[in-house]
């Protein structure tokens, strides 16, 4: 699956809400990471039990806590999950009358919008996992305290914890999350706080879902962990210039640049994406600029808008 997600251009919606899950480890009572002021994607949870289960049509029915029904799509991007095993299952094994929790994007219009996640056979009195998407991840000591997507909850884990991969029987250190990175999580009862924070020894994660991950933070970025060497301009409009020669080299793009003509061109291997030029207001994406926000170059860099960056992939945006 891969979903775009641009923190500058898309709307707030709904947040994901979280579920009580079996003490394992202790809560953190550490002050929480700064809110990021990101745009939330818009994954909603429901809770309850499989009402029906239709195979051929791949649709399954929820009735929620409050006896309401759901219906959601089972198609590629749904990740079906047995919540004791932590391994696939297909509709014709899912039995009706059993617990369930599943994530989707209610933005759908559809009467049956596409779960993301669907968890499958919880038992009574068995840990409800919650779907967890890393938003901020600030690194202290031994432990990784991971601020979520909608912004309210920080799970401590340490970097060492051996997490299981989703699809596989491999494990990986928890250390390898990174901003984007999607997982379920079962862990205790979130202290009263906000965000709230909880501690877990219990991750399944899911492959990245993203090309790589931008980060904004006070004037300067960090693109896929690398930080660049040289600050960001941000003009009177708003619009935020990266240099785009270090940039487009940390995405994994390869560049020229012709002094005579006063432009850059990416290319991915050999083949030509995008020229910018020097006050050149369009690119070849069809976006234009303000002309504030024309490629520049500034002590000796070369800068072009944040936006034409954004539409060489699906790339994770956060906003500090």
């Amino acid at each position: 699956m891969k979903r775009f997600f641009s923190a500058l251009l898309c709307i707030a919606l709904a947040i994901a809400a979280t579920a009580p899950a079996l003490a394992k480890s202790k809560a953190s009572t550490q002050p929480a990471p700064a809110a990021v002021p990101a745009i939330v994607p818009a994954y909603q949870a429901v809770y309850g039990s499989i009402q029906t289960v239709d195979a051929a049509n791949k649709r399954v029915t929820i009735r929620t806590n409050d006896d309401k029904d759901v219906t959601l799509r089972i198609d590629s991007i749904t990740k079906v999950i047995d919540n004791a095993k932590r391994t696939t299952v297909t509709l014709q094994k899912i039995k009706a009358g059993t617990r369930a929790a599943a994530w989707f994007d209610p933005r759908n219009a559809s009467s049956s919008p596409a779960a993301l996640v669907l968890v499958v056979h919880i038992a009574d009195g068995a840990t409800v996992p919650t779907y967890f998407e890393a938003e901020r991840i600030d690194r202290s000591g031994n432990d990784l305290r991971l601020l979520n997507q909608p912004q309210d909850i920080v799970l401590t884990v340490k970097r060492t914890l051996k997490i299981k991969l989703f699809g596989s029987s491999n494990t990986q250190n928890a250390g390898a999350i990174k901003p984007g990175s999607q997982f379920l999580a079962w862990y205790d009862t979130a202290a009263l706080s906000y965000p709230a924070q909880a501690g877990t020894d219990d991750i399944l994660l899911f492959p990245y879902d993203y090309d790589g991950y931008i980060l904004i933070d006070r004037g300067y970025a960090n693109v896929n962990g690398y930080t660049l060497s040289a600050k960001l301009i941000i003009t009177e409009d708003g619009s935020v210039l990266f240099p785009i020669l270090e940039t487009a080299k940390r995405l994994g793009f390869r560049t020229t640049y012709s002094a005579g003509k006063k432009a850059v061109t990416i290319y991915s291997g050999n083949r030509e994406i995008i020229t910018f030029t020097v006050g050149q207001t369009t690119c070849d994406f069809g976006c234009t600029f303000v002309e504030a926000a024309a490629p520049r170059i500034e002590n000796n860099v070369f800068y072009v808008p944040l936006d034409p960056i954004l539409m060489l992939g699906n790339y994770k945006l956060l906003t500090y």
